[in-house]
């Protein structure tokens, strides 16, 4: 849900300066450089928080850029994988290949 809206198709796009966003053609906010072919974005912090977002979850994709937020632990959310698979184990030199950009990893 965005802002009490029901959000039932939308993906999760990250700009080059790391912000995340949710595209979907329900809610209009803050704009992502790509909306992957949505009408609007809405703009989390970058650790996906969002007072306004509640309930994202993950709909069954191989898609690097569709994440769910489960749970709260401490002070945020867990990113989750929900499928079924057993993780798969990448290089940020693989990653980098599927996203078709340089990434970086923080911890």
């Amino acid at each position: 849900m965005i802002d009490g809206t029901e959000i039932l198709d939308a993906r999760i796009s990250i700009d080059q300066d790391g912000t995340p966003f949710i595209c979907q053609n329900l809610m209009k906010g803050a704009t992502a450089n790509d909306k992957l072919g949505y009408k609007y974005s809405w703009i989390l912090a970058n650790d996906f928080t969002q007072c306004d977002v509640t309930n994202l979850k993950l709909v069954e994709t191989k898609s690097w850029d569709t994440l769910a937020l489960k749970g709260i632990k401490d002070s945020g959310y867990t990113i989750e994988n929900f499928t079924e698979e057993v993780a798969e184990e990448l290089t940020v030199e693989e990653i980098c290949k599927l996203l078709g950009r340089t990434v970086k990893i923080k911890k």
